[in-house]
């Protein structure tokens, strides 16, 4: 067995972009994030908050060239109306030109996504 180095466990989890946005409505595969041409997405940190009470997000990658999907991260609203989804110390690529998708069925309550990402 191998260990790798806190330089290479910290260079795994590296990210140099967030992506950040507020919803309002149900979003049916919405696009989150879409590569640069020639790139992949390396996904390290999913965060998801709701005050919805019913419902839940799913946040995956969809390969449309062998039908795969990816999960990525999925959040369910509960009945005190508070719903966070963390996710963090993760890594998970997508296949090169794969975009990054959201569906969501919190109906017209709001809520804010985060995705820590780099492009490689």
């Amino acid at each position: 067995m191998t260990y790798a180095s806190q330089t290479a466990i910290a260079n795994r989890h590296d990210f140099d972009k967030t992506f950040t946005a507020e919803y309002s409505a149900n979003q049916t595969e919405g696009v989150l994030i879409t590569p640069t041409t020639g790139k992949s997405l390396k996904i390290v940190g999913v965060h998801v908050t709701t005050a919805a009470t019913s419902g839940k997000v799913r946040i995956w990658f969809d390969d449309d060239a062998d039908g795969n999907e990816n999960t990525i991260a999925t959040g369910y609203a509960s009945d005190g109306g508070s719903t966070v989804v963390v996710q963090d110390n993760m890594v998970v690529r997508g296949a090169r030109d794969e975009q990054l998708l959201i569906t969501s069925t919190f109906g017209a309550s709001s809520y804010f996504v985060a995705i820590d990402y780099k492009e490689e």
